[in-house]
C-alpha cells in the first residue's frame, strides 16, 4: 500500500502527563532494531496502548504526525503490516539510515498534538 503524505500516524507513549520525555525517537539499537514504529490513523492514546500492549495503559499517552511531515525531513516512510498489528508503520532514519541525535531530534519534531489518556476518559474510568 501507498502512504498518502497526509496520512495521519500515531505514537504510543507511557507515563502521562510527563508523556513527552516518554516518546521514544531513536529505535533501541542494541536491541536489533533498525526502525520506528508508528500506527497508522489518528488513534487515541487508550486505543494506541491496545494495539502496542494489548491491553489498556491508563498512563498511555499519543503524540501524531503525518506521512508527509516524516517524509519532509527525509525519513522513510513504509507501511508494514505485523501478525496482530495490521495498522504497523515502519519509520527508517533519513540519508544512510543512522539514528543519531540529529534524526532524533528531527523525528521528535515532526510531532504534535499530546494528549494522553486521562484527557480522553473520565479518570474514574480508569481505575
Amino acid at each position: 500500500m501507498r502512504l498518502m503524505g497526509w496520512y495521519p500516524l500515531t505514537q504510543y507513549g507511557q507515563g502521562w502527563p510527563f508523556a513527552a520525555r516518554e516518546f521514544r525517537d531513536r529505535p533501541d539499537l542494541e536491541a536489533g532494531e533498525t526502525y520506528m514504529s508508528l500506527i497508522l490513523g489518528n488513534v487515541d492514546a487508550l486505543a494506541a496502548s491496545v494495539l502496542v500492549r494489548t491491553y489498556f495503559v491508563k498512563d498511555a499517552a499519543r503524540r501524531q504526525t503525518t506521512v508527509g511531515n516524516l517524509r519532509k525531513e527525509g525519513f522513510r516512510v513504509e507501511y508494514s503490516p505485523e501478525d496482530g498489528h495490521p495498522l504497523h508503520v515502519s519509520v527508517y532514519a533519513p540519508g544512510d539510515g543512522e539514528w543519531d541525535g540529529d534524526a532524533a531530534d528531527r523525528f521528535s519534531a515532526c510531532f504534535t498534538d499530546i494528549q494522553g489518556a486521562r484527557e480522553e476518559v473520565a479518570s474514574d474510568d480508569l481505575t
